[in-house]
């Protein structure tokens, strides 16, 4: 069973379901690999995942388990507090995209960079070479 768990908890730390940028886990996945998720995220799946990799991490001494929960924890506070010193519920996979004819909404948009905006972060220096970048 423990091996299972480490399965599990492995593809859904380093999947589609944890956001690798953000923090925080997505609510599902729309694809059978788990790596496209349905760009939502709920108050109730961060508390209930981040609580299970901190358990996995105390009983099977994995620094990552304790790392995806450190980081779903901050995810929380930052993205999901509340002006008055509360919590949000959710944050909606649909995105507000502003265009000459108006604004519409679309899923996940928030979580995507342009080519240009992707190469400016990886590549802040212009030299075509990696540096490390705070995202």
């Amino acid at each position: 069973m423990q091996s299972e768990l480490v399965l599990t908890l492995n593809h859904m730390a380093r999947g589609g379901l944890f956001d690798q940028i953000g923090g925080g886990f997505f609510r599902y996945s729309t694809t059978p690999d788990w790596q496209v998720p349905h760009f939502e995220k709920m108050a109730y799946d961060q508390a209930m995942l981040a609580q299970t990799y901190l358990k996995a991490g105390l009983v099977l001494g994995n620094a990552r388990d304790w790392r995806v929960a450190e980081r779903t924890l901050d995810f929380v506070i930052h993205d999901m507090s509340a002006a008055d010193g509360g919590f949000i519920a959710a944050l909606s996979a649909d995105s507000a995209v502003h265009h000459q004819a108006g604004a519409t909404k679309e899923e996940g948009y928030f979580y995507t960079w342009t080519p240009k905006e992707a190469t400016r972060r990886v590549w802040p220096n212009g030299t075509g070479r990696s540096q490390p970048v705070a995202l």
